[in-house]
């Protein structure tokens, strides 16, 4: 019993530190960082202008604009604005109506590798 039980312990550390082998999400342009429950983060950013979001792996290795495709739905105030997003460098980039200061809530529809993905952001004014 005490051999089973110690097992079953190991077994639970084991995976636990399997689980935090990967570390905390991290912002590496600056953005907000979510990470959807198929292990694709996603990283927002609002810029003059532009939202740009970065995509990567549960490894947080880069996955190629290439293979990410999808739109930008957003609330700025009572303003909603729908913007594609195209590759640019090592992201995605949607232009509109939007600046660094404003209260906005994101909602991305995107496809990586073929999957559907959907991820939301709220950001503060500021």
């Amino acid at each position: 019993m005490r051999c089973r039980l110690g097992m079953w312990a190991l077994a639970l550390l084991l995976g636990a530190s399997a689980a935090l082998a990967d570390g905390p999400l991290r912002a590496l342009h600056g953005g907000q960082v979510v990470e959807t429950p198929d292990g694709v983060r996603v990283e927002f950013a609002v810029r003059d202008g532009a939202v740009i979001a970065w995509v990567r792996d549960h490894g947080d290795k880069p996955i190629p604009p290439s293979a990410v495709t999808g739109k930008a739905t957003l609330l700025v105030g009572a303003k909603k604005l729908e913007m594609p997003l195209r590759p640019e460098g090592d992201g995605l980039i949607g232009q509109g109506d939007v600046t660094g200061r404003d209260k906005l809530t994101a909602v991305l529809n995107l496809a990586v590798n073929g999957k559907p993905v959907v991820v939301r952001f709220v950001r503060p004014p500021g």
